[in-house]
């Protein structure tokens, strides 16, 4: 599965796509997006 590499403030945080894409789902819902 593909990993997504965020980079903010000069720190790397890797993400699972799949984890990526469900907390963008949550927050188009309303939700808090972490």
């Amino acid at each position: 599965m593909q990993s997504v590499t965020l980079r903010i403030n000069n720190i790397a945080c890797r993400y699972d796509a799949a984890d990526v894409l469900e907390n963008i789902n949550f927050s188009a819902k309303g939700g808090d997006f972490i």
